[in-house]
C-alpha cells in the first residue's frame, strides 16, 4: 500500500493511521508496514509509543517469518531501549538486528544499527569505547556510500563529527559537519539539517554564531515534529543566554520550554537535562530554593551522572541561602567525587597500560617463536640442500670413477692388444732372419 511507504511529515496524521491499523482489515504486510512508519515518527516523538508499536511489529514479523523486517523491528526495539537509558538491554536487540541483517544481506539495517552501536559506545559509560565507536561509524559509512543512501551518509557524517567534538579533537569535528552540512542542503534533508545545525553551534567559538545555527535547528525540529531536536536546541540556547549572555529570563523561557517538551517525549535523561540547565538559571537568578529544588530532582533519576555537574550549583545555593554547614558538606562530596572519578580513570588507564603490555610482551613472544621457526627451517632448507649437494656431488663422483675405471681397462685391453701384435711382429721378423 503506497499510503504507508515513505517518511512522514509533522503534518501526517498519525491517530488516523492508527486508527486504519487498529479498525481496518490489513494484511500482514501491510500492517507491518503501518507499524515501520510509526516507529520512525515516535521515536523522535513519544518514546513510550515507539517501544509498544515496536514491539508489536515485532512480533507480527518473526510471525510473518518476515525477516526483513524482523531486523528492522529489532532495531526500534533497541532504539527504545537506547532512549529510556536501558544499554545493556538496548545491546542484545541491536545485535540480534545486526547478525540478521548479515545473514540476509540486508545492507541499509546492517549500516544503520552499526550507526547505533556507534553512538551507545561515544555517550554510554559502560560502552565508553570511542575507538569502537568510530569503526562502527565508518562501516555504517562505507556501505550507506556503496549503496548510494546520502540521507544517511549525511547522519553518519554528522555522527562522526559528533564523535570528534565528543573527543575534543575540533577540527576533525569542523571537517566532517562541513561534509554533512553540504550534503543536507543539497538534497534539502530537514531531519539531518537539525542534528547538523546543533553540532555545528556547539562546535562553533563565537556566541552569536552558536545561537544563530541552534535558533535553525529548534525551528527545523519544530516543523518536522522532532522532539528531540528541540530539546537539545532549548537546552543548549538556555545555557548560552544563562552562562554567556548573562541574559537569565531569556535562558529561564528557553529551559521551560525544553522541560515541557522532555516530559511529553518521556525520555529520562533529557529531563534530567533540563532540570540541570534550569538549575544553572535559578542559581544565577539567586532563586536558591528553586536551584536546590532542580538540582535534587536530577540526583533523585540519576544521581552518578549528574552529580559532578550540579553540585557546585547546589553548594552555592546553599551558600547564599546562608546555610553554610550544607554548603560545606556540598563541596567536600564534590572534592571527593573528584578524587574518586581521578582514582577511577588513573585505575582504568593502569588496568590499559598492563593489558597493554601484556599484549606487546605475547605479540613479541610470538613474533620472536615465528622469527626463530623461520629460522629453524631456513637452517633446515640449508641443511637439506647441503646434504641433497654432497649426495650429487658423490654420485658424479662415483659415476666419474665408474668411468675412469672403464676408460683404464679399456687401455689396459688396447694396450695388451697393442703388445700382442707387436710381440707377434717380433716373432715374425726373427722367424724371417733365421
Amino acid at each position: 500500500m503506497a499510503m504507508f511507504t515513505g517518511k512522514m511529515s509533522a503534518q501526517t496524521n498519525v491517530d488516523s493511521l492508527i486508527n486504519v491499523l487498529e479498525t481496518q482489515k490489513l494484511t500482514a504486510k501491510e500492517q507491518l508496514d503501518v507499524l515501520i512508519e510509526l516507529c520512525d515518527v515516535y521515536k523522535d516523538s513519544n518514546i513510550e509509543k515507539l517501544m509498544i508499536f515496536s514491539k508489536k511489529g515485532l512480533q507480527l514479523a518473526q510471525k510473518e517469518n518476515d525477516k526483513v523486517m524482523t531486523a528492522d523491528f529489532y532495531r526500534y526495539v533497541g532504539c527504545g531501549y537506547d532512549l529510556y537509558g536501558d544499554k545493556d538491554t538496548a545491546v542484545i536487540y541491536y545485535e540480534k538486528g545486526l547478525e540478521l541483517a548479515v545473514e540476509i544481506k540486508y545492507k541499509k539495517c546492517e549500516a544503520l544499527l552499526y550507526k547505533d552501536l556507534g553512538y551507545l559506545n561515544v555517550i554510554s559509560g559502560q560502552y565508553n569505547d570511542s575507538n569502537i565507536a568510530m569503526e562502527y561509524y565508518l562501516k555504517a559509512l562505507q556501505i550507506f556510500e556503496s549503496i548510494d543512501d546520502k540521507k544517511n551518509i549525511a547522519l553518519t557524517l554528522n555522527s562522526i563529527s559528533g564523535y570528534h567534538k565528543y573527543l575534543r579533537n575540533t577540527e576533525r569535528a569542523y571537517y566532517y559537519i562541513k561534509r554533512a552540512k553540504k550534503l543536507a542542503e543539497e538534497i534539502n534533508y530537514d531531519y539531518a539539517k537539525v542534528g547538523i545545525y546543533y553540532n555545528l553551534g556547539q562546535i562553533n567559538e563565537y556566541v552569536d554564531e552558536s545561537i544563530i545555527y541552534d535558533l535553525k535547528s529548534l525551528e527545523i525540529a519544530r516543523n518536522i515534529g522532532h522532539k528531540r531536536g528541540q530539546i537539545m536546541a532549548l537546552q543548549s540556547l538556555a545555557y548560552i543566554y544563562c552562562l554567556d549572555k548573562e541574559e537569565n529570563d531569556i535562558a529561564e523561557k528557553y529551559a521551560d520550554e525544553c522541560l515541557q517538551i522532555a516530559e511529553e517525549y518521556g525520555q529520562r535523561y533529557s529531563c534530567i537535562a533540563a532540570w540541570t540547565v534550569l538549575s544553572y538559571v535559578y542559581l544565577y537568578q539567586k532563586r536558591y530554593d528553586d536551584c536546590k529544588t532542580m538540582v535534587l530532582k536530577a540526583w533523585e533519576a540519576d544521581s552518578v551522572n549528574v552529580q559532578i555537574s550540579t553540585l557546585t550549583n547546589l553548594a552555592a545555593a546553599y551558600l547564599y541561602s546562608g546555610e553554610l554547614d550544607k554548603a560545606h558538606d556540598f563541596f567536600v562530596k564534590y572534592v571527593y567525587l573528584i578524587e574518586e572519578m581521578s582514582s577511577k580513570k588513573f585505575q582504568k588507564n593502569m588496568a590499559e597500560m598492563e593489558t597493554k603490555y601484556e599484549t606487546e610482551k605475547k605479540e613479541l613472544r610470538i613474533t620472536a617463536l615465528e622469527k626463530e621457526k623461520t629460522w629453524i627451517i631456513i637452517v633446515s632448507i640449508i641443511a637439506v640442500l647441503f646434504v641433497l649437494s654432497v649426495l650429487y656431488y658423490r654420485n658424479k663422483l662415483n659415476k666419474n670413477k665408474i668411468k675412469q675405471l672403464e676408460q683404464e681397462k679399456l687401455l689396459v685391453a688396447s694396450q695388451a692388444v697393442i703388445d700382442g701384435e707387436t710381440s707377434e711382429r717380433v716373432r715374425l721378423s726373427r722367424d724371417l732372419h733365421d
